[in-house]
């Protein structure tokens, strides 16, 4: 579309970009991921833009790095690639965490 529009050499960002692991609230359980499927998902979502949208995509950024005081209340807990821990601890990391930290970039 981009280049049909004479806007092939624009970069975009894609932001916001993942998958949940909700499974608690109605709202988002029905297409909710496993934290391994999560992993996987972001890992492959990363690499299919660089293998087939270069040179368009300039970011992408997944969500989130969770906040020291998000509960699983909150929507966006789910989405996380890290759990909060006690005040003062380092966030849990969730596979997603360390599978996007080996993939080759």
């Amino acid at each position: 579309l981009m280049v049909a529009a004479g806007d092939g050499g624009k970069q975009i960002a894609v932001t916001e970009m993942g998958w949940t692991t909700d499974a608690v609230h109605n709202d988002y359980k029905w297409y909710a991921v496993s934290e391994a499927t999560q992993a996987d998902y972001l890992v492959r979502a990363f690499q299919y833009a660089k293998a087939n949208w270069q040179p368009w995509i300039g970011l992408m950024s997944m969500v989130y790095i969770a906040d020291p005081h998000w509960t699983p209340d909150d929507e966006q807990y789910w989405w996380a690639i890290t759990r909060p821990t006690a005040a003062g601890d380092p966030p849990a990391l969730l596979p997603a965490y360390a599978a996007l930290q080996k993939m080759p970039k």
